[in-house]
């Protein structure tokens, strides 16, 4: 007899379970995602704990957003710096340039100028004494 009362039991119970699960509902017959009441201290002491937490996470976001800005300045003034640097490197580039065309005209004077001196010192051993 007790077998039998037993076994009823588990029948109705699986049945139960199986209803519930079949309509959504956990094991107290509760609706999925459901959360109970907490109470009034608990859900003051989560709250204290996530005011807590949200501060901190806006100093950090305050305190990332000013070292942003710095590395951002420091960029802007890194890349004037390299793009003045670009510049006056052409323009050193060009001088440079206009220089060796200079050195190029100014050996080719004092080659023409050697050959004239040469000309001359010929004809001045050339000359009767």
């Amino acid at each position: 007899m007790f077998w039998l009362k037993l076994a009823a039991f588990a029948q109705s119970e699986i049945a139960s379970m199986l209803q519930r699960l079949r309509g959504g509902r956990d094991y107290f017959g509760n609706p999925g995602g459901f959360t109970p009441f907490l109470s009034l201290q608990s859900t003051v002491k989560l709250y204290k704990d996530e005011t807590q937490r949200s501060l901190k996470a806006l100093l950090l976001a305050k305190e990332i957003e000013k070292k942003k800005d710095k590395i951002q300045s420091e960029s802007e003034l890194i890349e004037a710096t390299i793009s003045t640097f670009n510049e006056d490197t052409k323009v050193a580039s060009e001088q440079i340039i206009e220089i060796e065309g200079d050195v190029q005209n100014f050996t080719k004077s004092i080659n023409d100028l050697e050959q004239k001196l040469k000309l001359i010192g010929n004809r001045l051993e050339n000359l009767p004494l």
